[in-house]
């Protein structure tokens, strides 16, 4: 199987508008894996199969099928969360407030960046690719 990939120059920074849609937090958050491995973790804990210390790492390696929904995370944030919650979720990193632009501008800055970069690498070393047409190169899958 081949692939190929069209760069583009254009930058679509996601931005949230909140809507009329009535969030809940367990709209934010599936835990249901995490659970069943909790639980699963739990027996081998009580049938003496692991150690309580090998239970805690464990539970502590089970967050990673935590899933959040970050839409459904930044509509409760504008729309029910209290100050308090909000400033925690702040904190945590779940909702990043885009003040001035500042990510924007900053991906935007970053992508100019590298491209100046990119430009005078292959400017300093266009003999080394005189024979590759970089508009027709195909990425295969290794095997």
């Amino acid at each position: 199987m081949a692939y190929t990939y069209d760069y583009t120059k254009k930058i679509k920074i996601p931005k949230f508008e909140p809507d009329d849609s009535n969030v809940s937090l367990e709209d934010c958050v599936d835990v249901d894996r995490y659970i069943a491995l909790l639980r699963d973790i739990d027996t081998r804990l009580s049938k003496n199969k692991i150690t309580p210390e090998e239970a805690k790492f464990l539970k502590l390696c089970a967050t990673r099928w935590i899933k959040f929904d970050y839409e459904n995370v930044a509509q409760y944030f504008a729309t029910k969360a209290s100050p308090e919650v909000q400033d925690c979720l702040e904190k945590s990193a779940m909702i990043l407030i885009d003040v001035n632009k500042a990510f924007e501008n900053t991906i935007v800055a970053s992508r100019d960046y590298i491209e100046d970069i990119s430009k005078s690498y292959i400017a300093e070393n266009i003999d080394k690719y005189q024979d590759v047409d970089f508009e027709k190169e195909v990425w295969r899958e290794d095997k």
